[in-house]
């Protein structure tokens, strides 16, 4: 088993550009509804309509649009920037999770068992940019969709006394199966914590 895939794209999905992508479209939502508030505005060139009734062209109803613009922009602004602030959270919590593991946890070889698609999936927004999305894949093939389902690996273990334990890898690009060797797969344990694990697909895949 060799120590990493080293010059190969890690088959770990990252959340990062996701939520750089947020965190930017966040900030241009709030700019354009924060600009609205400061620029001037002529009551005869709004079209303003509540309940069906168009709006009187007065000053009234510049701040009407004004609240308006802000609350629809800033909402969605805000929204988004939440969005991207938990994907890079997650991103960064994986990350020192999987290297606290590496130095202090306890590693065993597990054997993969299968890979199997998630809920999540990706697609590309002008055949630029990766987004993510959720779905139910139950009774579809995902490979046949345009989009592709991230893949989850799941594993097995047991241990001295005869107990099986369960591993799940954290979301996947692409399936590693054909790269681990005899199936093997390197899981780092938490000393204390048996449920708190890192499947370490990148690490167990063949060079």
């Amino acid at each position: 088993m060799s120590s990493g895939n080293t010059g190969q794209k890690s088959y770990l999905f990252s959340f990062f550009p996701n939520g750089i992508g947020f965190l930017v479209l966040g900030g241009i939502f709030l700019c354009v509804a924060l600009v609205f508030q400061v620029i001037p505005l002529d009551p005869y060139t709004i079209n303003l309509t509540i309940n069906g009734v168009r709006q009187p062209p007065t000053m009234e109803t510049v701040s009407r649009f004004r609240n308006l613009f802000l609350l629809v922009f800033g909402l969605a602004g805000l929204i988004s920037i939440i969005l991207g602030a938990l994907c890079v959270s997650y991103m960064t919590t994986r990350r020192k999770k999987a290297l606290r593991l590496k130095e202090d946890g306890v590693q065993i070889t597990a054997k993969a068992t299968e890979c199997v698609p998630s809920m999540l999936h990706t697609f590309k927004w002008w055949s630029l940019t990766w987004g993510i999305g959720i779905s139910s894949c139950r009774g579809r093939s995902f490979a046949a969709r345009r989009h592709r389902h991230l893949l989850r690996l799941h594993c097995s273990y047991k241990d001295t006394d005869g107990t099986t334990h369960q591993f799940k890898s954290d979301y996947l690009r692409r399936d590693p199966l054909k790269e681990l060797a005899k199936r093997q797969v390197t899981v780092y344990r938490d000393r204390n914590d048996p449920d708190c694990y890192f499947v370490d697909v990148d690490g167990s895949t063949k060079r």
